[in-house]
C-alpha cells in the first residue's frame, strides 16, 4: 500500500511576517526614493536656465496656435462657402469677413482633441525655435562658475536629521522617552502649525532637528551670547529624554546648569551627582589614587604605575618650565615613588595590628604630609658630622633591591641639597591644594566608580587556580527559568583576575555561570543574583557546590544613566586641576573598559558637554583624544569663545587637531575677527552676477555688459552682528542623509524658520536656572570624616639602623647601631609640639587681650580702674561678677542715672571679705563714691 507524501505545513504566522516585511521594505524604497536628494550638478544648471527664454517660447507658442487654429476655422469656413453646387468664385465670390470671424470661434473647430494637441505642441515648438533667434539683456549667466555654496534648505534638514519635538509633553510620564533612538546636538529649530481641541483649534509646536550620529562638537560664543540658553540646556534636554539614554559628563563653571537640571534628570531615571569644587562638602567625594588601588589590588602593577605617572604628569608637567623642566620632572618622580611607597605600605597586612590592609590610608593629603613631615628632617651621623642626611631620601634608600618606588623615587636621592629642596618646595607647593580642610576630606573617599558612566553593569572575582590564569573562560547569562541569554568569553589575567563589562537585562532569579575547562574537565561555578534596584545593590548566592575555586565575586548592577556635573567657580582657580584630574581619569578609565569589551566602545553613550573649555586646565592628550573617541562612543561637546582661546590653551597645532576632529561646528556669536572670517571663508563662495552700464550724451542707456564675480555666502561682518537665537552651523562629514543617499553638506545658517529658542521661553517647567541651590546641594557624608583618624605614624617607617662609632669610659671606639632617623623624627615632633603649644599659648593670650579690650569698650573706666586697684582685696569670682554687672550699664537710658546697689551686694558677698565687715564697708564706700563721681560728671 502506497503512502501519500505528506505536504510540508506552512507556518502561516511566519509566511504572514514575511508578507508583512517585504511590504515594509516596498513602501520603504518608494519613501526612500521620494527623498531621494537632487543632483548639485543638475541644481547649478536649473539656476542657468532662462526663465525669460522659457516664457518667451510659450508666449510665441500660444500665439502661433492661436494664428493656425483662427486659420483654420476661417479656412474651414470657406470651404464650407464654396461647397454649395451652383457656387461660382466669380460670380458669388467669398465672404472673407464672415470667414475670419467664423475663425475666431474656436468652440466650433473640427478638429479632434489629439489633433489641438499636435498643432499646440507644434506651434510651441516652432516658438522655441524662433526664441533662439532673441537676445536677452536680462539673459543669466551667473551659473556657480566661481562658487556653488548655499544654505542646507528645510526639506534637506528633514532628509538629513531626525525630528523631534522640542520639549516633552506636559502630562506624561518623565521616565517615558520622548522619541525613539539616542538624543544629540541640536542643529535646528523649527515651528510647525497643528490642531487642537481648544479654541482656536490651530497651534504652534516646535520641533528640533538633531544630529544623534557619534560626533564631537565645537560651539563657539562669546560671554554672554547664549551658549547655554540656545544650545546647552537643549542639548542636556534631548540627550536625558531619548530613548537611549546616554550618560552626562557636564563643566559646569557657575553651578547653573545642575541647579536647572538635577529634579528634570531624576525624574527621568539618572543617578546625579556634583563634584562641587566650590565647595567640597557638598559634592560628591573624589579620591584621585582610587583607580590606582583598585588596578594594584588585582595584581596590574604596571596599569597602577601607568596611572600614577598620569595623575602626576597632570600636577607637575608644566609647558612654561623651560630651563627648571628638570625640577618638575624630578619632583613628578619623587611623588611617583611617594605614591607607591604609600601603596606598598598600606596594602600590606604585616604593617598593621588587625593584619588587614587599609587602603582608606592611601589618600594625598598622606602623601603631603609625609613630604612636610620627613622631606624637611636632616640629621648627621657623629661618625660623619659633616655630611647631612635627610630622613625623606634615606627612608627610600632603605627599601629593598628592585622595589617600584625605589626606582621611581632614585632620581631625587641622586640630586644635591639644593636641587633637592628645589625638588621638594615644587612638590609641596602641588600638594598644597590637598591639605585644605574641606579637599582632604573630599580626597580621603570615593563616591563614584568611575567606570559605571559607560559600563552600567560588570561583575569581577579572584581564580584562585593558577592553571587557569592567562586562560579563556566562559561566563553565561540565564535568566530565572535558566533559559540561556547571552554568553561572553573573557580571558583570565596573569594573576587570576577577572573583568568583565555585560549589556544583558536580569532580574532578581537571574543566573551567573562560570565555565572553564582545567585539564580536561569542564567546571562551572552558578549564582542566582537577588537585584535591589532602588539601593543599587546585588545580593549573590552560590547554588550548588563549587567546582572552580575563586573568592571575591562582586556583581554591579544599574539600568540607570548617569549625570555628572563639575562645579568649578570661576573666582577662585585653584582647585581646578581636580576637575583636570577627574576628567583626565575618567576617560582613561572608559578607554581601558573598552578594550575589554567587543566592538571597543562603551555599552552606554557618555556625552561630555564641556562649558567654558577655553578656561578649564588643559586637558592630557585632548588631542589625541579627539582622534579617537568618537569610535568609543565617548562624545564631546566643547564650548569656547573663540578659536584664539583654544589655541591659547592648547597651542596651535594641538587646537587645531581639536578643532578639525569636531564634526559639527557652531558660530553663536564670536567678536574675534579671525574667528569669524574662518566661519566665513569655510562656508565657501557663491556666483553674482554684475552690470556695466554705458550711456550716452542725453543720460540713456546704450549699452549694458554682464560679468560674474564670487562673493562670500556669508560675510565676516555679518557673522559679527548675528541676532538672538541666530547660529551657523558647519558640518563638513555630514555626507549622507539618513535615507542612505549621498549629500553636499552645505552649512546651516539657523535664521528666519529655523532661527534657535531660547530655554527660558519654553522650558523653565523642566530646567530653570533660578532654582534655590540649597533646595538641591546638601552636605555629604565626607563632610564628617575624621581626618586624624587617616593619619599615619611615620615613625614605623623609620626601621632601620645605622653605625656610629663612640669612645667608651676607656676611650675605646666602639661602634653601636643606633636609629638615628627615629631619633632626628622625634626631635622634630618634640620641637614642633614644643612651638605649636608655644604658638597656642600665644594665641590664647591674644585672644583674651582682645576679649579684655572689648570688655573694656563696654565698661566704664574708673570700674577696670577700681579693680585694678583693689587686685588683692577681692576673690576672682567677685571681679568678674562686677564685670558681668559692668556690662549691663550700656543699657540704661539716656539721661537716668544708674544704681551701684547690685555692685555693692556682689562686694558684699566676696568670700574673701566675709568676716572683714570694715574693709567691706570701706571698699563698698570707695566704690559708691567712684560710681556718683563718674556718673555725675558724666
Amino acid at each position: 500500500m502506497r503512502t501519500k507524501k505528506r505536504r510540508p505545513r506552512i507556518n502561516l504566522k511566519n509566511a504572514r511576517n514575511k508578507e508583512k516585511n517585504l511590504v515594509k521594505k516596498g513602501l520603504y524604497q518608494v519613501e526612500r526614493q521620494l527623498h531621494r536628494p537632487k543632483n548639485e550638478n543638475k541644481q547649478s544648471s536649473n539656476i542657468n536656465f532662462n526663465y525669460t527664454k522659457l516664457i518667451t517660447t510659450l508666449v510665441i507658442g500660444i500665439f502661433i496656435f492661436l494664428v493656425i487654429m483662427w486659420l483654420l476655422g476661417a479656412f474651414h469656413n470657406v470651404m464650407l462657402q464654396t461647397k454649395s453646387k451652383n457656387y461660382n468664385l466669380f460670380t458669388n465670390g467669398l465672404d472673407l469677413d464672415k470667414a475670419g470671424l467664423a475663425g475666431l470661434n474656436f468652440f466650433k473647430t473640427q478638429l479632434k482633441p489629439m489633433e489641438i494637441l499636435e498643432v499646440f505642441a507644434a506651434s510651441v515648438i516652432i516658438g522655441g525655435l524662433l526664441s533662439q533667434k532673441f537676445h536677452f539683456e536680462s539673459q543669466k549667466v551667473a551659473h556657480g562658475q566661481k562658487g556653488n555654496a548655499r544654505f542646507t534648505t528645510v526639506k534637506e534638514l528633514e532628509d538629513t536629521y531626525v525630528k523631534v519635538p522640542d520639549h516633552s509633553q506636559p502630562g506624561l510620564d518623565p521616565k517615558k522617552p520622548s522619541f525613539k533612538g539616542f538624543g544629540g546636538f541640536p542643529i535646528a529649530h523649527i515651528n510647525r502649525l497643528g490642531l487642537t481641541k481648544k479654541f482656536p483649534f490651530i497651534t504652534k509646536h516646535g520641533y528640533y532637528f538633531i544630529d544623534t550620529s557619534t560626533v564631537h562638537n565645537l560651539i563657539v560664543g562669546t560671554s554672554r551670547s547664549g551658549k547655554g540658553e540656545t544650545t546647552i540646556l537643549e542639548q542636556i534636554d534631548l540627550v536625558s529624554r531619548a530613548e537611549k539614554q546616554s550618560s552626562l559628563v557636564v563643566n559646569d563653571p557657575k553651578g547653573e546648569l545642575y541647579v536647572a537640571s538635577v529634579n528634570t534628570l531624576r525624574k527621568r531615571g539618572y543617578d546625579v551627582y556634583e563634584l562641587n569644587l566650590d565647595d567640597p562638602n557638598k559634592g560628591i567625594a573624589f579620591n584621585p589614587l582610587q583607580l590606582i588601588i583598585r588596578s594594584w589590588e588585582q595584581g596590574d602593577v604596571e596599569g597602577a604605575m601607568q596611572l600614577v605617572n598620569s595623575i602626576t604628569y597632570s600636577l607637575y608637567f608644566d609647558k612654561q618650565a623651560g630651563q627648571n623642566k628638570w625640577v618638575n620632572d624630578d619632583a613628578q618622580s619623587a611623588v611617583n615613588g611617594m605614591i607607591i611607597a604609600l601603596i606598598e605600605y598600606c596594602m600590606n597586612p604585616k604593617n598593621f595590628r588587625d593584619k588587614k590592609a587599609h587602603p582608606e590610608y592611601i589618600t594625598f593629603v598622606n602623601i603631603a604630609d609625609l613630604v612636610n613631615q620627613l622631606g624637611q628632617i636632616d640629621y648627621t651621623n657623629p661618625s660623619d658630622p659633616y655630611t647631612q642626611h635627610n630622613v625623606l631620601s634615606e627612608y627610600f634608600k632603605h627599601l629593598e633591591q628592585g622595589s617600584i618606588a625605589k626606582k621611581e623615587f632614585g632620581s631625587t636621592n641622586f640630586s644635591g641639597d639644593k636641587a633637592r629642596g628645589s625638588i621638594f618646595s615644587t612638590v609641596v607647593q602641588k600638594l598644597d591644594i590637598f591639605t585644605l580642610p574641606k579637599n582632604s576630606r573630599m580626597t580621603s573617599m570615593n563616591t563614584l566608580e568611575m567606570k559605571s558612566i559607560g559600563f552600567p553593569k560588570y561583575l569581577e572575582f579572584q581564580l584562585l587556580d593558577q592553571r587557569l590564569y592567562g586562560e579563556l573562560i566562559k561566563i553565561n547569562f540565564r535568566d530565572n527559568h535558566n533559559k540561556k541569554l547571552k554568553t561572553n568569553e573573557i580571558r583570565v589575567s596573569q594573576k587570576g583576575f577577572v573583568e568583565n563589562n555585560f549589556d544583558v537585562n536580569l532580574k532578581t532569579g537571574s543566573f551567573v555561570e562560570i565555565e572553564a575547562i582545567v585539564g580536561h574537565k569542564r567546571l562551572k561555578n552558578t549564582f542566582k543574583l537577588k537585584i535591589n534596584p532602588k539601593v543599587k545593590k546585588v545580593e549573590v548566592s552560590q547554588v550548588g557546590k563549587p567546582e572552580i575555586k575563586m573568592e571575591n565575586f562582586k556583581i554591579h548592577y544599574s539600568d540607570k544613566p548617569i549625570a555628572v556635573f563639575m562645579k568649578i567657580p570661576d573666582s577662585d582657580a585653584s582647585n581646578n586641576l581636580l576637575a583636570t584630574i577627574f576628567v583626565n581619569q575618567l576617560y582613561t578609565e572608559l578607554s581601558r573598559q573598552c578594550r575589554l569589551v567587543q566592538g571597543g566602545n562603551t555599552i552606554r553613550r557618555v556625552q561630555c558637554i564641556f562649558d567654558e573649555f577655553g578656561s578649564m586646565i588643559p586637558l592630557q592628550n585632548m588631542d589625541q583624544i579627539m582622534t579617537v573617541s568618537a569610535g568609543r562612543n565617548i562624545l564631546f561637546t566643547l564650548v569656547i569663545q573663540s578659536y584664539a582661546q583654544l589655541y591659547s590653551k592648547y597651542g596651535k597645532e594641538d587646537g587645531q587637531v581639536i578643532k578639525e576632529n569636531c564634526q559639527n561646528k557652531c558660530l553663536i556669536m564670536s567678536t574675534d575677527s579671525a574667528t569669524n572670517k574662518e566661519f566665513s571663508e569655510a562656508c565657501g563662495n557663491k556666483t553674482i552676477e554684475t552690470s556695466n552700464i554705458s550711456k550716452d550724451q542725453n543720460g540713456l542707456a546704450k549699452n549694458v555688459s554682464v560679468s560674474v564675480d564670487k562673493v562670500p555666502l556669508i560675510l565676516p561682518e555679518r557673522l559679527e552682528h548675528l541676532a538672538g537665537g541666530e547660529r551657523l552651523v558647519l558640518r563638513p562629514l555630514t555626507r549622507m542623509n539618513k535615507w542612505g543617499w549621498a549629500v553636499v553638506s552645505h552649512p546651516i545658517f539657523n535664521t528666519g524658520k529655523t532661527l534657535m529658542p531660547f530655554a527660558h521661553t519654553f522650558l523653565t517647567d523642566d530646567f530653570n536656572p533660578k532654582t534655590n541651590p540649597d533646595l538641591v546641594e546638601k552636605i555629604d557624608a565626607h563632610a564628617n570624616i575624621n581626618l586624624k583618624a587617616l593619619e599615619i605614624d611615620w615613625s614605623k617607617w623609620l626601621t632601620w639602623t645605622e653605625q656610629v662609632t663612640k669612645q667608651d669610659e676607656d676611650g675605646n671606639a666602639v661602634v653601636e647601631e643606633e636609629n638615628l632617623a627615629l631619633q632626628a623624627y622625634n626631635q622634630y615632633r618634640q620641637s614642633d609640639a614644643n612651638v605649636q603649644a608655644a604658638a597656642k599659648d600665644a594665641k590664647e593670650e591674644q585672644e583674651m587681650k582682645k576679649s579684655l579690650k572689648e570688655e573694656e569698650n563696654q565698661i566704664p573706666p574708673f570700674i577696670t580702674n577700681w579693680l585694678t586697684e583693689h587686685d588683692g582685696d577681692i576673690s576672682d569670682g567677685t571681679k568678674q561678677a562686677i564685670l558681668n554687672e559692668a556690662t549691663k550699664l550700656k543699657d540704661v537710658p539716656e539721661g537716668q542715672k544708674p544704681s551701684s546697689i547690685a555692685f555693692v551686694n556682689i562686694i558684699y558677698k566676696d568670700k574673701k571679705l566675709e568676716d572683714k565687715n570694715k574693709e567691706k564697708n570701706e571698699l563698698t564706700q570707695e566704690f559708691s563714691q567712684s560710681f556718683n563721681e563718674y556718673y555725675q560728671d558724666k
